[in-house]
């Protein structure tokens, strides 16, 4: 009995083991296909791409803080323009030169 203990053991882990040996193998497999398929070109294009890109997120990481800034500035605040012929119809409307707020100073 001890005996077929031994050996179904042994067996165990000789399959165990060959299982092993046979998934390495498949991985080193798989790796010598990818690096056959890259070529040194091909490899130094995707790394300035992917740094073209990088810089590109910086930037507008660096540009979203000023974009905020300044953008909601832009909407809360509205800049009316009076021109020259607006101030004569103003003093015609206005004959007694009363100064109202928002009036232009001449």
């Amino acid at each position: 009995m001890g005996d077929a203990m031994k050996a179904l053991e042994n067996k165990a882990s000789d399959s165990k083991r060959e299982m092993e040996i046979n998934a390495v193998l498949s991985e080193m497999q798989s790796m010598k296909s990818r690096r056959a398929c890259v070529s040194m070109d091909s490899m130094l294009e995707v790394l300035k791409r992917q740094e073209k890109e990088k810089k590109e997120f910086e930037e507008e990481e660096d540009e979203a803080p000023v974009k905020s800034i300044f953008h909601n500035s832009k909407q809360d605040c509205v800049v009316k323009r009076i021109h020259d012929d607006d101030l004569e119809w103003k003093k015609k409307e206005n004959p007694g030169g009363k100064v109202c707020p928002g009036d232009a100073i001449n």
